[in-house]
């Protein structure tokens, strides 16, 4: 009896430490992966503007001859 009651309250104490090990794991993996996004959309927005700022000079080399 006393080693089943042992038991009982070390698999309480397991099963609330794993809860609190993956709740934190959970808050700190949601975070990196919202930096991530943030990361790939800065990228994309310069790797945009860099890709229109190109197009644009490529424009203006080859219109020069018409005006």
């Amino acid at each position: 009896m006393m080693f089943a009651e042992a038991n009982r309250i070390a698999m309480e104490h397991l099963d609330r430490k794993i809860d609190e090990v993956e709740a934190r794991f959970d808050q700190r993996l949601n975070q990196r992966i919202a930096d991530l996004k943030f990361d790939l959309l800065k990228w994309n927005f310069l790797f945009w503007v860099t890709q229109l700022a190109a197009i644009v000079g490529i424009l203006n080399v080859m219109l020069r001859d018409i005006r």
